[in-house]
């Protein structure tokens, strides 16, 4: 055997050096759900126990559409707690204004804390606290478990880049996201077993430039598909949007579509039109693409508005699911 595969014996570990392990439950809450109701990926890495659903509703075509945007909705407002907290003072931005403009208190607070409460009416929750039961019987190891003192350098700079949590998910295989300075998302199995458990305590990269066809280019302007890349529909809407005519963007939907915007929701074409009718014009702001990407029916645009609206800038990602039969937008979900 290899020595350089077990811990070196003279390895010291800093004195005041703390990093927290999280198994957080309402990302659990969520693997399960996806799995156990056989909802799209959505980028998101297979589970290392796939879990029995129990009694899980078995849903119809059109609820499983909007479950799954509800579940992207969820997923991403659950990380936005490990992003660092800012100090400044300043006003709501143009998403939390309208959040607080248009949505009542009740949903504005599911709108901003954990899960939607729909998973509770379609989730067997006994088949979900049996699956937590088997994937933990794998023991729970605190930092400074053996991965970790192989790794003890690439541990010690990130300790001392900002890193403070480690934040332990049930995923197959291997798996290490630094998500932040602060924060590195990893598979149990990697803290487990991984001998390439290093490379993941890296810094963070920044966000990719944008691509240099779409890098600047004004949304008040006509977007051709060919011209960034982009899907007709998903296209058409940036286009429409900002038009003096913005509920013309409906065009871009489908008749049973769902859109959520910070976590209000809209269905279908009656409420789809009204969002669009009210949130374009609420301010003036002109729209910047800064970059997309597709995989599959899925495209991701990121925008950055520029407008009279309280923070005068804001950067937002819009997640778009198309129908794969007729290529327009089944789903839209739009979050800072």
């Amino acid at each position: 055997m290899s020595t350089s595969n077990l811990p070196d014996p003279n390895a010291v570990w800093p004195a005041g050096m703390r990093i927290e392990v999280l198994v957080p439950e309402q990302l659990e809450f969520l693997l399960f759900a996806r799995s156990a109701l056989k909802l799209s990926a959505n980028g998101v890495p297979p589970l290392d126990h796939h879990p029995d659903g129990g009694d899980t509703y078995r849903l119809a075509p059109s609820l499983a559409a909007q479950l799954d945007i509800i579940w992207i909705g969820d997923w991403q407002r659950t990380f936005q707690q490990f992003e660092p907290i800012s100090t400044e003072v300043k006003p709501p931005d143009f998403v939390t204004q309208h959040l607080l403009d248009t949505v009542d208190d009740e949903d504005l607070w599911e709108a901003v804390s954990g899960t939607s409460e729909v998973w509770d009416t379609v989730l067997d929750l006994p088949a979900y606290y049996a699956w937590l039961r088997r994937w933990r019987i794998a023991p729970q190891v605190p930092v400074g478990y053996e991965s970790e003192v192989r790794a003890l350098p690439a541990v010690i700079e990130a300790w001392q880049g900002g890193l403070t949590t480690i934040i332990d998910l049930p995923y197959k295989g291997y798996f290490a996201d630094r998500i932040s300075t602060t924060h590195l998302v990893v598979s149990s199995e990697t803290r487990h077993y991984a001998d390439s458990y290093s490379r993941g305590w890296q810094p963070p990269l920044p966000d990719s430039p944008a691509d240099a066809s779409t890098q600047g280019t004004p949304m008040t302007s006509p977007l051709p598909p060919e011209s960034v890349g982009l899907p007709a529909a998903v296209a058409t809407y940036l286009e429409r949007v900002t038009s003096p005519t913005p509920a013309d963007a409906l065009a871009a939907f489908s008749a049973e579509a769902v859109v959520i915007d910070d976590g209000a929701m809209y269905r279908g074409s009656e409420e789809i039109t009204g969002w669009l009718t009210r949130t374009v014009t609420a301010f003036e702001y002109t729209t910047t693409l800064l970059g997309s990407e597709t995989d599959g029916t899925a495209t991701t645009v990121r925008n950055r508005l520029e407008g009279n609206f309280p923070g005068g800038v804001v950067d937002l990602r819009l997640l778009f699911i198309l129908d794969a039969a007729t290529g327009l937008i089944r789903a839209l979900t739009i979050a800072p």
